[in-house]
């Protein structure tokens, strides 16, 4: 039955924590291994516009704005409106390109010019940082 749920190890009880450790090591491995072989190589995303895709490059999302059920993609020369909310939109780009900042905004790090107490600057525009957002922003950049 182990094969059938993709098992890696079985750990019988009464069992030490070397054995838990060796076990927990060949799950992550295998975890690991899995992402590897998923990930796409892919510089660009097609987004839904009224009834056409449009490919857009990734370089080229400045940032992204939550409008209802809807999102505004603000590219360098233009703005985009796709029928997707914000989570399921950051599900698609690159996680260590972009970032969640407010409820409402995610932002692309390559424009990111700077921070001012709860506000970024993202190629010339402001956007509010959220609280519970401004935490993870400072350990981001200071991890970049």
């Amino acid at each position: 039955e182990g094969y059938q749920f993709d098992v890696c190890d079985y750990l019988l009880k009464p069992f030490s924590f070397q054995r838990f450790e060796k076990a927990a090591k060949k799950a992550i491995e295998s975890i690991s291994l899995r992402r590897k072989s998923n990930i796409k190589i892919s510089n660009s995303i097609y987004i839904k516009v009224d009834r056409s895709d449009v490919k857009v490059k990734f370089e080229e999302i400045v940032y992204v704005e939550s409008y209802g059920n809807y999102v505004k993609i603000h590219l360098i020369d233009r703005v985009l409106l796709s029928a997707k909310t914000l989570r399921d939109f950051l599900a698609q780009l690159p996680q260590n390109d972009f970032i969640q900042i407010h409820r409402q905004h995610l932002i692309n790090f390559q424009f990111l010019e700077s921070i001012s107490g709860n506000a970024v600057f993202v190629k010339g525009q402001q956007l509010a940082v959220g609280k519970s957002y401004k935490s993870v922003l400072k350990s981001r950049l200071e991890n970049r």
